[in-house]
């Protein structure tokens, strides 16, 4: 495998990255990236029109939960179901003892950040690491290192009414505590674990009455993809989707999980190796607006996905 270091849109685990230096242990945002799970699997939502590459049972604020959980910290996670009353009281005295991990967080609000008028609904997680007056001192992993934001423009931030698989509001995590030395022989024991249950959690819940149409998943959802593409009924907001944000941040991911399976799966790591190439291939055909050449390498990248799935849940 060729290693690639540059930018990516891992805000979740660069800030859980940051949260956990500060608590005095220094894991890199790719491993915890692979650690939350989130970018296992596929996920074609009908009613948007849109592909992730993600399952059904780990967005992004359950990945961070999963991460700190296999790396051995216990903590304090904080969320809200009333949107009218922000927690500021308990945010100040969670500062006062250590930094707080804030998300989801509607991108829209975000005004230190010249691009916010046109991000509005876009999910994101910073790092609050204090109080001035009115305002919050964070640090934003987008490329916002000290920034601050009036307290009300955070509430509506935080509110995160328009973020789609937010759990209530005013999510957050602080105060860790170490539980347990985790060797790595361990943590690939338990993360493996982890990546086979959100499979079959996310199969056994497309099988439920509930969910049933609702969404497609693993291979199904990347074919529901090219075959959206292939006839034409892919709309502008897909392909904008696939070619800024879903393929750049698939390769990459990939190319993690790859790292993560080689000392010790091999076969997995050959998969996410080819997956992150073919997400790439698809990424410059997508700038080249040449979606047959797309259209076709989605088609190879769900068998891939099918095979990983496979084997993974073999081991």
């Amino acid at each position: 495998m060729v290693p690639y270091v540059g930018s990516a849109f891992y805000c979740y685990a660069d800030s859980t990255s940051m949260v956990l230096a500060s608590a005095g242990q220094k894991v890199s945002s790719s491993r915890i990236e692979v650690l939350s799970g989130v970018g296992l699997g596929a996920m074609w939502v009908p009613d948007a029109g849109l592909l992730f590459l993600s399952n059904l049972t780990t967005p992004p604020d359950r990945g961070i939960t999963q991460a700190l959980e296999l790396l051995g910290w216990r903590f304090t996670e904080r969320w809200s179901a009333d949107a009218s009353k922000p927690p500021f009281e308990q945010l100040a005295e969670d500062l006062s003892q250590s930094p707080v991990v804030l998300g989801p967080l509607d991108m829209g609000f975000l005004k230190y950040n010249p691009l916010w008028p046109h991000l509005k609904g876009a999910d994101h997680y910073v790092l609050a690491y204090g109080l001035c007056g009115q305002e919050i001192l964070l640090h934003d992993p987008a490329g916002f290192p000290h920034s601050s934001l009036p307290l009300n423009e955070l509430a509506e931030a935080w509110k995160a009414e328009s973020i789609r698989y937010r759990r209530g509001h005013y999510r957050c995590w602080t105060a860790l505590r170490r539980q347990a030395e985790v060797s790595e022989d361990e943590l690939h024991r338990r993360a493996f674990g982890a990546f086979q249950a959100s499979y079959r959690i996310s199969e056994n819940l497309v099988a439920t009455e509930k969910w049933a149409g609702a969404y497609r998943i693993n291979e199904d959802a990347i074919l529901a993809c090219a075959g959206s593409l292939a006839d034409g009924a892919g709309a502008q907001a897909l392909k904008a989707h696939l070619g800024d944000f879903v393929f750049r941040l698939g390769a990459k991911r990939a190319l993690d999980f790859a790292s993560f399976f080689e000392p010790r799966a091999p076969e997995l790591a050959a998969l996410k190796d080819k997956q992150a190439r073919l997400l790439g291939r698809s990424h410059t055909a997508a700038a080249r607006e040449d979606w047959k050449a797309v259209v076709a390498a989605l088609q190879e990248l769900a068998g891939v996905e099918k095979e990983f799935r496979s084997v993974l849940l073999s081991q």
